[in-house]
């Protein structure tokens, strides 16, 4: 749906706010979505429910 950040960021703590919106800044539907965040070998795959 969205790509938030891509490429290489220094070693550190990293803060991120997801407006709802898809890469062509559509605002999407309510309801559950699974977030994937990799860094390096690691990759961890979540859920996430927006509140509005």
């Amino acid at each position: 749906v969205a790509t938030l950040i891509r490429g290489f960021r220094e070693m550190g703590s990293y803060t991120l706010r997801w407006d709802g919106t898809d890469d062509a800044g559509r605002a999407l539907a309510s309801g559950m979505y699974i977030y994937r965040l990799t860094a390096g070998d690691h990759v961890e795959t979540r859920k996430l429910m927006p509140l509005r």
